[in-house]
């Protein structure tokens, strides 16, 4: 009896396989690592990802805090910078993050935006950490985006919390 206890236990440990991810190509079609341009804090990595034919619908949470989702979109595509920190060694509770996200038409080669005008280019700046009351989205309405020759210039404040990026550059492909 405990032979074959341990026959149909063997069989139900060794014979279970892992759900194995989802490599969905298409998600890697539409998303272009871009160069960086500008300079990133020496304590830190970034990055710059374009997501070709998305765009992103604003939504607030229970609290009224405002988080987006990405869909699809023939028209407009989205820009997201992000700055994560290193984190302090034997430190618990240390990660920091920035993160800058916007749309772009697709069919604008060259563009100038400042201040308000950034409300209707829906574009964000996340801060995450262990930063109580400073953590989430805030919608960006004071800088300026501008778009030359493939090169995409970004300056931008906001005054709800701290922020350390408040201007890059990186080149669009």
């Amino acid at each position: 009896m405990k032979n074959i206890f341990l026959i149909v236990a063997c069989f139900f440990i060794f014979g279970c396989s892992c759900k194995k991810p989802n490599t969905d190509s298409s998600k890697v079609e539409n998303e272009l690592i871009s160069t960086i341009t500008s300079a990133c804090p020496e304590d830190g990595k970034c990055t710059a990802t374009v997501y070709k034919n998305k765009k992103i619908d604003l939504l607030r949470d229970s609290l009224g805090k405002v988080y987006y989702e990405m869909s699809d979109s023939e028209t407009t595509s989205v820009v997201k910078y992000e700055y994560v920190r290193t984190p302090l060694k034997d430190t618990q509770d240390s990660g920091y993050r920035e993160e800058i996200i916007f749309e772009l038409n697709n069919n604008e080669k060259e563009v100038s935006y400042s201040d308000t005008n950034l409300v209707n280019q829906k574009f964000l700046f996340g801060r995450f950490c262990f930063c109580r009351g400073q953590t989430g989205y805030y919608q960006i309405t004071k800088g300026s985006l501008n778009i030359k020759d493939s090169k995409l210039n970004v300056d931008f404040l906001t005054t709800e919390v701290p922020q350390i990026i408040k201007s890059f550059s990186i080149e669009l492909k």
